[in-house]
């Protein structure tokens, strides 16, 4: 007597290879995985132009020169220039993204900010926890 096959059997066997192709492909090395979440984020790699400082307390100031610039690199780098009058604060650091939350590393020092971009995706406001932050706008190429 011959043996019948299964059809679920093979219906399985496929299930399990597709899972399988699909969960190595979730191990990306650490720099795919920057580049992708980066990417993904909505759009936050490029150059940003600071327009408004945003308090604790709900108060706003907007900023009336376009000079502070933050440049976000696709490789998880990003270098940060603001002007305060005629002081310049620049630093360099790593950051990361992960869904709406970017988090800012320099010198040890961790700033992680809630992203929220505008629809035309050339706008975002990155708040902290405690409802300060920043508004930016992309740099016009």
């Amino acid at each position: 007597m011959k043996k019948q096959k299964n059809p679920n059997s093979t219906s399985l066997l496929l299930l399990v290879i597709l899972a399988t192709v699909l969960m190595v492909g979730a191990f990306d090395s650490p720099f795919e995985q920057i580049e992708r979440t980066a990417n993904a984020s909505g759009g936050i790699v490029g150059t940003w132009l600071y327009t408004e400082i945003l308090y604790d307390d709900g108060k706003t100031y907007v900023m009336q020169n376009r000079q502070s610039s933050l440049d976000v690199k696709p490789n998880g780098k990003y270098s940060q220039n603001i002007w305060f009058g005629s002081s310049l604060q620049g630093h360099e650091g790593t950051y990361t993204v992960r869904g709406s939350r970017l988090t800012l590393d320099w010198a040890g020092k961790k700033e992680i900010y809630t992203m929220t971009f505008g629809a035309d995706g050339n706008t975002v406001t990155l708040k902290t926890a405690k409802g300060g932050g920043w508004k930016l706008e992309r740099a016009k190429k």
